[in-house]
């Protein structure tokens, strides 16, 4: 069996965990810090050999996360509202010892302590899903706007559901942007 790979997508870009029985990017977001630094180029055996990674064939396909080197650049690909920013500025902390990113859907910003550790922040436009002494907290911010079909901005209607796998507020398609 030959794993058939996306369009554009060479051997070099897969990378094998031991004891895992797929192959991953080295962007795959199911690995943890401890496994992606255990990670090897796969041989040309594995590929023929192994299934590719659902969430790094996606990755592989275009849909990677859009890593930034600081929080302000990331804001300010996000848009946020400027009045948000200070405190997300606050709760983010120190990001400069931190992965910074926004997912494909680019429907927040999230802040890890390191690649394959789990987010410690996720930043949305009109509130932040954060960790404070390890209990998911979630805090709204001063403003949140949204299009109405006028083109006018109103304040957003907040009830959307929570995802039961994440407990993160669904998308207003219903939809987890983190999950799904």
């Amino acid at each position: 069996m030959t794993t058939e790979l996306p369009e554009g997508v060479s051997l070099d870009e897969l990378y094998v965990v031991p004891g895992s029985k797929m192959l991953h990017s080295d962007d795959c977001q199911h690995q943890t810090e401890q496994k992606i630094a255990t990670m090897r180029p796969a041989t040309s055996a594995e590929v023929d050999q192994l299934e590719l990674c659902k969430s790094c064939r996606r990755v592989l396909s275009g849909s990677r996360r859009r890593y930034f080197t600081s929080f302000e650049d990331a804001l300010e690909a996000f848009q946020a509202p400027l009045e948000n920013r200070p405190r997300m500025r606050d709760i983010a902390g120190r990001p400069d010892r931190s992965v910074i990113w926004i997912p494909p859907s680019s429907s927040y910003i999230a802040v890890a302590p390191a690649q394959g550790a789990a987010s410690t922040a996720e930043f949305y436009k009109s509130y932040v899903a954060h960790r404070v002494d390890g209990v998911l907290t979630r805090e709204e911010l001063p403003v949140a706007y949204e299009v109405s079909d006028g083109g006018t901005r109103k304040p957003a209607e907040r009830e959307r559901g929570v995802c039961t796998s994440c407990y993160l507020e669904l998308l207003p398609s219903g939809r987890c942007g983190e999950c799904d």
